[in-house]
């Protein structure tokens, strides 16, 4: 559940963004080796008693870390941000992740007033 943080030290400011395609985000890898026997374990298949929302902070730090790459001179704009809204529900974690990597990067001043109403009302 680190991956993440390394990922985003490792590719800051490193992408510049097509704007008619959505910024790709890889997904968590849960799953490892137990030792001595080398059996696999994965935190996702419900064998391992877990909270319910262990991933929750691990998902957001892949959302900062996967807007942290995008470097701070890229053209993207309002209709970008709003592009890249997740149609599910269960990315809200990383998608609140990605916005907090475009404040850092001074993008979340392009987002129109009528956007940050709509995300300050939910």
């Amino acid at each position: 559940m680190a991956l993440p943080v390394g990922r985003g030290m490792f590719t800051l400011f490193s992408y510049h963004p097509v704007p008619t395609e959505p910024l790709p985000i890889p997904k968590l890898n849960l799953t490892g080796r137990a030792p001595p026997r080398n059996t696999t374990v994965d935190l996702n298949s419900g064998n391992i008693d877990v909270p319910p929302n262990m991933t929750s902070w691990a998902s957001f730090h892949n959302g900062v870390a996967a807007g942290l790459k995008i470097a701070p001179a890229s053209q993207i704009d309002s209709a970008w941000i709003v592009y890249n809204k997740p149609k599910h529900a269960e990315l809200a974690n990383e998608y609140a992740g990605f916005l907090m990597a475009l404040g850092l990067n001074g993008h979340l001043t392009k987002l129109a007033t009528l956007n940050i109403h709509d995300y300050l009302t939910k």
